[in-house]
């Protein structure tokens, strides 16, 4: 326990519970922490005891205990969204909400992972817009994609490996520090990436060539990967190809633009293996608790019910009076 940093703002005195990393020690309230999930209440069971109390000896990154712990026992360390927090606070949580099964972290963790993450178009020009000019918007995204991998948290993937090649493209170096696992990843989506270029410009009418050859030129993989997330930004046509067109042509050209961006757009989730977006949605919603519920039955009227009793009953009436007359 000497060679332990005792971590001061985790350390209650009258806590019953140690927990133990690599560097940090902390002393907790056992109970409270068993409350967070059923995996927590078992390793805390089946854990060793130290003078007759409970400890628990985990092998996860010390850092990212402590911030799990702060967000469990300090509750407003760790807000939700809209809230911004910074990605070291995030990654730990997210990791270890997710190893140890503590829902009530996981989702918010997730959401914050989720932002600045757009699944449509639409999302990405707003994204764009609004933080673009910060050029602090994308900074984290690399590093999403990574845990994202990690954890398996598929609809996360697309879009960062974007920004991925832009690195890699203009940091080579770079790609040699990730594992080899992550490089073969890479390179594996490099390739799905000339298809689904080639495949877009496929879609594109080739009446006028003049204007083809400019986006075709534009969008060829000639072009340098980095330039690729300028490539579907709503600037370009704005700022680029709006100018190599004559006013009469600029409508066509702008929808076939359009299209263009879309056709690449709707290819990314193929980077990561995926067909479409469609899944990765539905299994971001199911993550972050925004799934859309099934519309609920009519409530059935007790008009038709009414409306038959009566005709019964005037039916009977009409019969019984002629009886009568007879």
């Amino acid at each position: 326990m000497e060679d332990r940093r005792r971590v001061s703002d985790l350390w209650f005195p009258d806590a019953d519970l140690l927990i133990e990393t690599r560097d940090r020690i902390f002393r907790v309230p056992g109970s409270i922490l068993a409350e967070t999930s059923e995996t927590v209440r078992w390793m805390i069971g089946v854990g060793p005891n130290m003078y007759g109390e409970p400890k628990l000896v985990l092998s996860s990154n010390p850092a990212h205990v402590e911030y799990l712990l702060r967000a469990i026992f300090y509750p407003w360390y760790f807000p939700a969204p809209p809230a911004r927090i910074n990605f070291r606070l995030l990654n730990g949580v997210l990791r270890l909400s997710t190893e140890f099964n503590i829902s009530h972290l996981r989702q918010p963790a997730l959401r914050h992972l989720s932002l600045g993450l757009p699944t449509t178009l639409k999302d990405f020009d707003e994204i764009w817009e609004r933080d673009s000019t910060s050029g602090q918007w994308a900074a984290d995204l690399p590093l999403k994609w990574l845990v994202a991998r990690d954890l398996r948290i598929y609809w996360a993937l697309p879009f960062p490996l974007l920004i991925l090649f832009s690195i890699l493209d203009e940091h080579p170096d770079y790609l040699m520090e990730l594992s080899s696992e992550v490089r073969v990843c890479f390179m594996e989506a490099r390739k799905r990436l000339r298809v689904i270029l080639s495949n877009a410009l496929d879609t594109l009418d080739l009446t006028d060539a003049a204007s083809i050859i400019a986006l075709r030129t534009a969008y060829s993989t000639q072009w340098r990967y980095a330039a690729l997330i300028v490539c579907i930004t709503p600037d370009l046509w704005d700022e680029g190809f709006a100018k190599l067109y004559s006013w009469r042509s600029r409508g066509v050209m702008k929808a076939r633009f359009q299209l263009l961006r879309q056709g690449i757009w709707d290819g990314l989730p193929q980077l990561s293996g995926f067909s479409s977006w469609d899944a990765l949605k539905a299994a971001r919603d199911a993550d972050l608790g925004t799934e859309k519920m099934p519309p609920m039955p009519a409530k059935r009227t007790r008009f038709p019910d009414v409306f038959l009793v009566c005709s019964v009953y005037f039916l009977c009436g009409c019969i019984f009076w002629g009886w009568l007359r007879s």
